[in-house]
């Protein structure tokens, strides 16, 4: 931008039409602090929409009811993902200064809720689980927008403000699924993926890579010179 060029952004406009939240929100999500930002109307929008969704989310577990009568949800992927969640933005804020990818990261947390657990009458433990979404949500999101998650902090109930709590610890317990997925590359190109148990032996995952279909076609017509495991992450056929 230039002020000679009268290309600049006047911010005081867009305060006025999405609020301070919303401007200093974007401004973070839009680019790392040691680069460029590239300036985007519809990514304004886009910010202000996500702090709309994070208002109606928690305007949902507000209105909730509990009814242990209605059917219990498996809610161990959810809390694995809020675990994961918290120990990326903890990362990012306090190590990489990486404020945008830990933006990213709670937007992701909030699109990953269950639709079944946002129901007006859900189970206590789904009720307990959403509202700790929420409440560790808005500790993660307070410095970026202050004035929202201060508002909802008092609507949640807490008497004291915000920026005297305790920022949100992971349970290293909770990091990883009973699931994982395994990308199957030949000679370092992706040609496949498998969904194998977290438990799955590097013997098995490796038998269990040959029999995919797209796989087997390569390993027929070439011998394997050479087979690379990376625990959790890929296996490479190198032909």
């Amino acid at each position: 931008m230039s002020k000679s060029k009268g290309n600049t952004v006047n911010p005081n406009e867009l305060i006025e039409k999405y609020g301070a939240d919303t401007v200093r929100l974007f401004s973070m999500f839009a680019a790392p602090p040691e680069q460029s930002l590239e300036w985007s109307d519809s990514g304004v929008n886009g910010s202000h929409k996500f702090i709309k969704r994070l208002w109606s989310l928690s305007q949902t577990l507000f209105n909730q009811t509990v009814d242990n009568k209605v059917q219990s949800l498996d809610l161990n992927d959810i809390q694995i993902k809020l675990n994961q969640t918290i120990k990326k933005v903890s990362a990012d804020f306090g190590d990489k200064n990486q404020f945008n990818t830990a933006i990213a990261a709670i937007m992701e947390l909030l699109n990953a809720i269950p639709k079944a657990m946002l129901k007006s009458s859900v189970t206590k433990e789904s009720n307990e689980v959403f509202k700790e979404i929420i409440e560790k949500s808005v500790i993660m999101l307070s410095p970026i927008i202050p004035h929202v998650c201060h508002e909802l902090w008092e609507a949640l109930g807490k008497k004291s403000p915000i920026h005297n709590e305790t920022w949100p610890a992971y349970d290293a317990n909770q990091l990883e699924g009973n699931e994982m997925t395994i990308a199957i590359q030949i000679n370092g190109k992706l040609r496949g993926k498998i969904l194998v148990d977290s438990l799955s032996s590097k013997e098995s995952i490796i038998e269990e890579s040959k029999e995919l279909e797209n796989i087997k076609k390569y390993l027929e017509k070439e011998n394997i010179k050479n087979t690379i495991y990376v625990p959790k992450k890929l296996v490479n056929f190198v032909i």
